[in-house]
């Protein structure tokens, strides 16, 4: 539904009006302060709505990416489905991935036919016994999808 909604997406432009009611005093105490309709200031806020050039198809759309459990020194790995919903090229980028290589992507990123699919492999190897979190982004010419990577190192438990 998630990715209907993006693909069948209207670009569109509101405009909100929000009033603030400016008061004449000392605002340092708890009390309220007089005011008078009159000096009302209006604040307009404009607000675009802009239709976003990718969509994550796996994890069910959410992008948050959680290896879960992972044994110290153990690698897992993830594949993420991304889905240009734009009619033009469009070229993908990443930012840096952390320098201890906890999480690493794999494969390398490229330009995307319109509609076209991009299959992205992502690496987890905890180097403690720690809780990882990351955000890395995937860019485009005029949106930016942010991944919350999430992994747990855990000791391994002979019994």
């Amino acid at each position: 539904a998630m990715i209907k909604l993006k693909t069948n997406f209207e670009q569109r432009f509101e405009k909100i009006l929000i009033p603030c009611f400016t008061g004449i005093g000392d605002c340092s105490h708890d009390k309220t302060l007089d005011y008078r309709l009159y000096d009302t200031v209006y604040l307009q806020v404009h607000l675009p709505a802009v239709k976003p050039e990718l969509v994550l198809l796996s994890q069910n759309g959410s992008s948050i990416v959680d290896f879960s459990n992972v044994c110290i020194g153990q690698t897992k790995k993830l594949e993420l489905t991304l889905k240009s919903i734009s009619e033009d090229e469009v070229s993908l980028s990443t930012s840096a991935f952390p320098h201890d290589g906890t999480f690493q992507k794999v494969n390398a990123t490229r330009d995307l036919a319109p509609l076209g699919l991009h299959q992205m492999i992502l690496e987890f190897t905890p180097r403690a016994k720690a809780k990882y979190y990351e955000v890395v982004e995937v860019r485009t010419q005029k949106s930016t999808l942010h991944l919350h990577l999430h992994g747990c190192g855990a000791e391994p438990n002979l019994v």
